[in-house]
């Protein structure tokens, strides 16, 4: 099985993105900011075995501390805690630097951080847009195809959803 893996890593890391960018879809459906990040828990668990598959290693190492950081965020907004995984983050980066490209995956984590952290909803999925777009950059550079296709894809359903649930609707107000 170990040799099976190992010789078809790449395209197993790539169904598993599927697999992942299906339950961040799936995220987004929800307005309830437990149920939201909890599926994303998920997502980026999927997205750490990817990363690992494709021995990026650094990448899998913070993934798994954002896995933590996704589900430890669902049961509090303590800004302390979030310090820690700020902490935390930094350990992989520093313990296994290789390029520049550490530093974008670095970024996106780091501002999806703060995202769970927050409180209000519409600054939640703002921040986690901004993250998304330094996660193209990176699975650009890493060269994770259908990661990068699936993250613009994720980006676009972000932007629809912000704009029907936020913006149409201050529209309405405004015109009402």
């Amino acid at each position: 099985m170990l040799d099976f893996i190992t010789q078809n890593g790449f395209i197993i890391s790539q169904i598993l993105v599927w697999i992942a960018i299906f339950t961040d879809f799936l995220s987004f459906q929800f307005k309830d900011r437990k149920k939201v990040l909890w599926i994303l828990t998920l997502s980026a668990l999927l997205i750490a075995i990817h990363y690992a598959l494709l021995w990026e290693m650094n990448a899998f190492y913070l993934m798994v501390i954002s896995t933590l950081s996704f589900l430890v965020s669902s049961f509090t907004h303590n800004k302390k805690i979030m310090v820690w995984f700020l902490i935390l983050y930094i350990l992989p980066l520093a313990l296994n630097y290789t390029s520049a490209v550490d530093f974008v995956l670095f970024i996106a984590l780091y501002i999806m951080l703060i995202a769970k952290f927050m409180k209000n909803d519409k600054f939640v999925r703002l921040y986690i847009m901004l993250a998304t777009l330094f996660t193209i950059s990176f699975n650009i550079l890493v060269f994770t195809p259908v990661w990068v296709l699936l993250e613009i894809l994720f980006l676009g359903s972000n932007m629809i959803w912000y704009y029907k649930h936020y913006i149409k609707k201050e529209k309405v107000l405004i015109t009402e």
